[in-house]
């Protein structure tokens, strides 16, 4: 899996028409933690990377590649050495240098055609008779002595059934070819889980789940407070609101609906006293105490971010 998956990235995806983050080593997706720098290909940008890859000027890539497509896991074929050897060779179905016949049987648009699919892996086999196929017709390729039709190699077996070979044939093939190479060149899969990266300290409306971190103190309109508990916050924080907006933190009271069925005007079991009159039931969850004040900022009319938490960093917390 490794092995195949470094050649995916490395030559497939890894040419000069995709970007540079791409890389032939494990990012925080699916290895050791690079910093969120690097990762491997999803399937879509993989297939968008066969369907503008020139197949036919990759130098010694040719041995892996035409040998992997050819033999698959079935009875092997000597791919590698009849290609080492020049008894095999990389064959252009539409030929590099169109004749006039060529030209006509593409039609009015055989240049964009040509410049489009020409090295591109729709448009390229395996063949014992490079030097006879030349730039014959498609036709005369396919049914001449060792043609197509008589060819032994398995990527021929569909070129070998086609007409006639224009943009039609090569779309299909290129569907043909990217269902081969994925189930050839399948996506990485791992069990790493990246280590989470927690942050020392977060404003309410930062959106950070809170859950099961430690509290040491929080930062109020640009004043630094001590704590070592969540409630005790929330109970800080309320009162300062009060301070601020005591009118409005007062209606919230006895009110029915959410944040305010939160607060009592009367002392009850498991309410803490924010003022003379006003008491709010402590939610359960460090994440329900931060909704909590998140709506009772917008009842004040107070930017969230005003208020900041620092939370340590244990080594537990790290794992």
């Amino acid at each position: 899996m490794i092995c195949s998956v470094v050649y995916l990235v490395c030559f497939i995806v890894q040419s000069s028409l995709l970007s540079a983050e791409f890389y032939p080593f494990p990012s925080t997706e699916v290895g050791p933690d690079s910093g969120g720098q690097t990762r491997f290909p999803d399937d879509d940008e993989f297939l968008a990377a066969i369907r503008t890859r020139d197949f036919y000027h990759i130098q010694n890539r040719k041995f892996y590649l035409y040998d992997r497509l050819e033999n698959e896991n079935k009875e092997r074929v000597a791919v590698v050495t009849g290609l080492e050897e020049g008894t095999f060779s990389v064959e252009h179905v539409m030929p590099q240098t169109l004749n006039d016949e060529w030209k006509e049987s593409l039609g009015s648009e055989w240049e964009l055609i040509h410049d489009e699919w020409v090295n591109q892996i729709a448009n390229l086999t395996l063949t014992a008779y490079n030097s006879d196929y030349s730039n014959r017709p498609f036709a005369q390729k396919r049914d001449m002595k060792d043609g197509f039709k008589e060819s032994g190699f398995r990527l021929n077996r569909w070129i070998s059934r086609q007409e006639t070979w224009g943009s039609p044939q090569l779309l299909e093939r290129r569907l043909i070819m990217a269902r081969k190479f994925l189930e050839l060149w399948p996506a990485a899969t791992s069990s790493f889980v990246p280590k989470r990266i927690l942050p020392d300290e977060a404003s309410l409306d930062s959106g950070i789940d809170f859950t099961g971190r430690r509290i040491t103190s929080f930062t109020f309109m640009g004043v630094r407070y001590t704590v070592s508990q969540w409630n005790t916050m929330e109970q800080k924080v309320l009162e300062l609101l009060f301070e601020l907006e005591p009118a409005k933190i007062h209606s919230l009271a006895d009110g029915a609906n959410y944040p305010a069925s939160a607060f009592k005007s009367q002392e009850t079991k498991g309410c803490s006293r924010i003022a003379q009159g006003v008491y709010v039931k402590t939610p359960p969850s460090t994440a329900a105490k931060v909704d909590l004040l998140n709506n009772v900022f917008i009842i004040c009319d107070l930017e969230p971010s005003e208020l900041v938490f620092e939370m340590p960093i244990d080594v537990k917390e790290e794992r």
